[in-house]
């Protein structure tokens, strides 16, 4: 679809207005499939990293897969924290909270 350039003399068409509509139509569809994809891709993801948590060994082949581990103890407030309270006290209660694991599956 080419864009039209409009001057004070030209009228937008209704064409112009119903192609508008139509490519946001398509926009949304587009945005909904993706979604869709990127919960598909998160499941399959998901089941690999659960195989390679449980011992389950990589076929031979070209590609190899393992899984990235991090972790994150920072909360999002603990600058605030500091800033109010102390370093001392904000490093006590950092140290007591559990840490975020992240897995991430990495395939080489």
């Amino acid at each position: 679809m080419t864009p039209v350039t409009f001057t004070r003399t030209h009228q937008i068409t209704q064409q112009s207005l119903v192609n508008v509509l139509n490519q946001r139509q398509r926009v949304k569809e587009i945005e909904k499939a993706l979604e869709t994809e990127k919960a598909v891709l998160r499941a399959a993801e998901d089941q690999v990293i659960a195989a390679l948590d449980e011992g389950t060994h990589v076929a031979n082949g070209q590609r190899t897969a393992l899984i990235k581990t991090t972790s994150r103890r920072t909360v999002a407030w603990k600058q605030e924290f500091v800033v109010r309270l102390g370093k001392p006290l904000a490093d006590r209660l950092t140290a007591e909270v559990e840490p975020t694991l992240y897995k991430k599956l990495e395939i080489a």
